[in-house]
C-alpha cells in the first residue's frame, strides 16, 4: 500500500528530513509550482512550536533573510504556519554541512 506523499501548503511535498538542531528540523522538499526545484524547509522541534518567543525569531530570520540579496547568502521564499507548526521555506544549497565539513579536516589534518 502506498502512502500518499507528506505536503505542506498543497505546494511543497516532503522528501526527507535533513537534520535536527537545538530548536528546529530542516527538512528537504520538492516545490510542486517549480517542478525540479528542491528547497530546504526549517520547522521549529515540537517542543518550541507552541513558544511565541522561538515563534518571532523563526519570522525574523525570514524577515531578515528577504530582505538580503548576496550569492553566499541562502534566499528566503516563504514564512507560513500550519496549525500550531511554524515554516520557513529556504533555497536548498546541495553539498556538505558546517559539521561533515569539520569531521573531515578533523580526519585528513591535524586541527
Amino acid at each position: 500500500m502506498n502512502a500518499k506523499p507528506h505536503c505542506l501548503r498543497g505546494r511543497y511535498r516532503i522528501l526527507k528530513h535533513l537534520t535536527r538542531g537545538g530548536t528546529a528540523e530542516i527538512l528537504l522538499a520538492e516545490d510542486l509550482e517549480k517542478p525540479s526545484t528542491k528547497v530546504a524547509i526549517k520547522t521549529l522541534r515540537k517542543e518550541f512550536s507552541y513558544d511565541g518567543a522561538f515563534i518571532r525569531m523563526l519570522r525574523s530570520e525570514f524577515d531578515t533573510l528577504s530582505e538580503l540579496s548576496h550569492p553566499n547568502i541562502i534566499a528566503a521564499h516563504e514564512y507560513f504556519s500550519e496549525g500550531n507548526n511554524h515554516y520557513l521555506v529556504l533555497e536548498f544549497v546541495d553539498g556538505w554541512n558546517l559539521q561533515d565539513i569539520l569531521f573531515f579536516l578533523r580526519k585528513t589534518q591535524s586541527l
